[in-house]
């Protein structure tokens, strides 16, 4: 697999790897356990990431903003 092909070729040697694809957002269009929304990402990683994430959404919607905003 990709994966397992991808961490070989840095060092790393694994005994399976796993993908998924994340809908941050919660609308799901594949079936678990190939999709996680994002409100169970911290629950999945069992490590806090849904804040931190929520953080840098704030960040670049700030800054899309003042962009938006400017004027010519």
């Amino acid at each position: 697999m990709l994966l397992t092909d991808y961490g070989r070729g840095i060092g790393l040697f694994s005994e399976t790897s796993n993908a998924h694809v994340i809908f941050y957002y919660g609308l799901l269009s594949l079936p678990p356990p190939l999709a996680i929304s994002g409100d169970d990402l911290d629950e999945y990683f069992q490590f806090p990431v849904h804040e931190a994430i929520e953080l840098v959404n704030a960040y670049f919607v700030t800054r899309l903003s003042a962009l938006i905003e400017q004027e010519d």
